[in-house]
């Protein structure tokens, strides 16, 4: 370079200056940031990793927190090729790299592995790898956190919700089977174990329903004890209550068929409902209840009818129409139950 005069000599002199300065401050900036950074780094409780290569010289950072979650004492180890292939031999490690190579970046990916003391642990992992565009520069920045605890939390949690749940699902369904119980007690008749008068009108109700809809005939018959106050009058209200259990086993005996139904109308009356059933089987069914009843030989020394216990029986048969209730059929029973009585 050819120098004018010593004036342009200071003045390049004193540029060349300003430059070093400069640049001896930002070294100085980049060197206290740098510091900064990692003094901020190695006290944080989640693990740094830092990978760089350029054109093929690597260089590796790694905060206390990683070495400890790995179980390591010095980067060197945490580096090293033999515990990278004893990791590489773990599930959850292999997801880790096969999705590093493939997207380059991973974001709270969980998974397990297995430390060299055999301790097994829970980590979460977010890192990304990044290339500027035309660079041989390459960099790998990873935050890796030890969630041990918090996952096997999750886990207590979790079998907590599952066992509130089992017990909640066990509960519900002992009640709905207490509701059942208590539904069919409400529709039996406590002293004689057949349906009460309650489940006899939703019975009657749905069976007319249905009759009437297929067009099929359905039969009652109503049965009264004959002389009833005459018999707790002798024997007193215990055998009279042991009378009407007879009874009602033998109704309920003598309906074989899955859809009759035997049930206590009131005081010493009984009924059967028998769907599908035309007059003449009706018939032969009060025949065999009278006999079966009488078979019992429950003594009634002061019936004027039998010195045993009988009932009267009266039976009618319907085929619904389009505008009948099943009042027309109780109605029709009861009065030929009354013309029973009145015959004798």
């Amino acid at each position: 370079i050819w120098v004018q005069d010593t004036a342009e000599l200071r003045t390049l002199a004193k540029s060349f200056n300003n430059m070093a300065n400069q640049i001896q401050k930002r070294e100085a900036d980049l060197k206290e940031r740098e510091q900064r950074y990692r003094s901020v780094v190695e006290s944080l409780n989640i693990g740094v990793y830092r990978k760089v290569d350029q054109n093929g010289v690597v260089d590796y950072y790694a905060n206390p927190a990683l070495m400890k979650i790995f179980g390591c004492s010095s980067m060197n180890e945490l580096f090293s090729a033999d515990l990278f292939h004893f990791l590489m031999k773990q599930t959850g490690f292999r997801t880790y790299i096969d999705l590093m190579r493939k997207e380059n970046h991973v974001k709270n990916l969980e998974f397990d592995i297995h430390r060299r003391d055999g301790a097994k642990i829970w980590c979460s992992c977010t890192a990304s790898r990044y290339s500027p565009p035309g660079s041989h520069l390459t960099w790998i920045d990873a935050t890796i956190e030890d969630i041990t605890e918090r996952k096997l939390a999750r886990e207590r949690l979790q079998q907590a919700h599952d066992s509130l749940e089992l017990k909640v699902r066990e509960r519900t369904q002992e009640l709905e089977e207490l509701n059942e119980k208590l539904r069919a007690l409400s529709l039996m008749d406590g002293l004689t174990g057949i349906a009460n008068r309650r489940y006899f009108d939703e019975f009657l109700d749905r069976e007319w329903r249905r009759a009437k809809r297929e067009r099929q005939p359905i039969s009652m018959l109503l049965l009264d004890v004959d002389h009833f106050k005459l018999y707790n009058d002798t024997y007193g209200h215990i055998a009279g209550d042991d009378c009407l259990k007879q009874i009602a086993t033998t109704l309920k005996g003598i309906t074989k068929r899955a859809t009759d139904l035997a049930a206590r109308y009131g005081g010493e009356e009984f009924a059967l409902i028998l769907p599908n059933t035309p007059q003449e089987k009706a018939a032969m069914l009060a025949s065999k209840l009278l006999d079966a009843i009488e078979a019992l030989f429950i003594e009634h020394g002061t019936s004027p009818v039998s010195p045993h216990v009988t009932v009267s029986i009266g039976g009618a048969t319907y085929i619904p129409s389009r505008d009948s209730s099943p009042e027309i059929i109780l109605l029709a029973a009861d009065q030929a139950l009354y013309n029973a009585k009145q015959s004798g």
